[in-house]
């Protein structure tokens, strides 16, 4: 666990659960449709990579949600998307890839308050529809994973509305190859190239 999980763990009220749908090693492809997919300038870039993110969430949606719901103590009724974290103008391209969640999913719209970095900070983050998280499981997305700081911002602000339980899946885990401890990692996903028959939810079988 890197220094940035342990801070937030420490901080308590963490996402009970990560689900990265596929891992984005640096220097490679999916690492890189990972920006692309947010460069409306580059339409020929940004087209195919949206579409890879939107498979990759459908692919979750069809064939993985109720194994979420199978290992969770409640079953997911909500879903929130990590704000961006500075003003943009117009809607951002990850909404184009979250309507591919379970239509099951009732959404929860989230609004950031200030401007933030790459930091933790709960008070940045509101729900417009406040009170609708009291008692239930949220399930958070976000484009990508870094360090998870600002997805457990989210998470711990949902706690803090009263949902009980709190999943996130992020499209893409962010794997730096430079960083020692992901050695094992690399190494584990050298060896096992993404399926659809790879549950996200246990990395191996679906639970029973």
């Amino acid at each position: 666990m890197c220094y940035k999980c342990r801070e937030w763990t420490m901080r308590g009220g963490e996402a009970a659960r990560v689900l990265p749908l596929a891992y984005a090693i640096y220097n490679t492809q999916f690492r890189l449709e990972l920006r692309a997919y947010k460069d409306a300038a580059r339409p020929s870039g940004q087209t195919p990579a949206l579409r890879n993110l939107q498979a990759l969430m459908w692919s979750f949606s069809y064939h993985h949600s109720e194994c979420l719901s199978a290992v969770s103590q409640s079953e997911p009724t909500a879903v929130a998307v990590v704000p961006s974290g500075h003003p943009r103008e117009g809607s951002h391209p990850f909404e184009r890839v979250a309507q591919f969640a379970p239509a099951s999913w009732e959404r929860v719209e989230t609004e950031r308050r200030y401007e933030i970095g790459r930091e933790c900070d709960p008070d940045s983050v509101g729900f417009v529809n406040v009170g609708s998280l009291e008692g239930r499981h949220l399930v958070v997305l976000d484009d990508a994973w870094t360090t998870g700081s600002k997805a457990e911002g989210v998470v711990m602000a949902a706690r803090r509305e009263g949902a009980s339980e709190v999943t996130v899946i992020p499209v893409g885990r962010i794997v730096n190859t430079s960083y020692s401890a992901a050695v094992s990692l690399l190494q584990f996903l050298s060896e096992r190239a993404w399926s659809v028959d790879v549950c996200p939810v246990t990395g191996a079988d679906c639970p029973a």
